[in-house]
């Protein structure tokens, strides 16, 4: 990091704190990761390496999870191992005519989607936030139309997520398939019965067992996790909270 962007990062988060302490909301909403990410810039204690953007140096915490967002990209540690497997995955299966739907697309890893595909488009519920408006419960795309369908953290808000599934399993050609990720949090899966506003619109807690509902849909399914590639923590590919490492899985379910 350029010593100009560690200048401004470091007036940031000082800002932040003092205005914090102002308003007496010390240790409160964000203090603890502002706190850490100024202490890290000044001291420069926990650096590493993403592999998205080639950027090597401090990274800052987020959720109070340890070097979790990467200063140039952007992309957190679910998106670095994203990376790393689909990029194994194309050295594996020539995506380069593919046509790609990325749904909830996230900026660090949509334009990596688009280099390696040759027909890429985005997707959301909300107008403006993609290239198409798609519900993928219902998605208005023609059958077998589809080589690769990409959705990070977005089943785990959908309350009838099977019928998702069973949707993205109709618009994939054969041998086609979906890149899924979901935050898994427990051995077995919790419903809410409804998009949670406390947590976060979620709809359940996935466990474990939730790569079961693609094999109930019908694909092949591939788990490849933070520990699938070297030098985890040097790529900082998993969330760290209070000692804890959280991993990542990515699912490849062909069709």
């Amino acid at each position: 990091m350029d010593r100009k962007r560690r200048g401004a990062l470091l007036w940031k988060y000082a800002r932040r704190l003092c205005g914090a302490v102002v308003r007496r909301e010390a240790f409160r909403g964000t203090w603890h990761d502002d706190l850490a990410n100024f202490l890290n810039l000044f001291l420069v204690r926990e650096t590493a390496r993403c592999p998205i953007c080639g950027y090597s140096g401090t990274f800052l915490h987020h959720a109070r999870h340890a070097r979790e967002i990467c200063v140039r990209c952007g992309s957190r540690a679910r998106h670095r191992v994203a990376y790393l497997a689909l990029e194994r995955r194309d050295a594996e299966h020539t995506w380069r005519s593919a046509r790609f739907v990325h749904f909830a697309p996230e900026p660090c890893i949509s334009d990596v989607l688009r280099r390696w595909s040759g027909a890429y488009l985005s997707a959301d519920l909300e107008p403006g936030a993609g290239d198409l408006v798609l519900d993928l419960r219902e998605l208005e795309l023609d059958s077998e139309s589809v080589d690769v369908i990409f959705a990070s953290h977005v089943l785990e808000h959908i309350v009838e997520d099977r019928k998702a599934l069973q949707e993205i399993y109709r618009v994939l050609r054969p041998g086609g398939a979906a890149v899924l990720i979901v935050p898994f949090v427990s051995e077995k899966t919790v419903e809410f019965g409804f998009a949670d506003p406390s947590r976060n619109y979620h709809a359940r807690d996935c466990g474990a067992d939730y790569p079961d509902r693609y094999r109930d849909a019908g694909f092949h399914v591939t788990m490849v996790s933070t520990d699938d590639f070297e030098q985890p923590d040097r790529y900082a590919l998993s969330s760290c909270t209070g000692g804890l490492e959280t991993k990542h899985w990515i699912a490849f379910c062909e069709k």
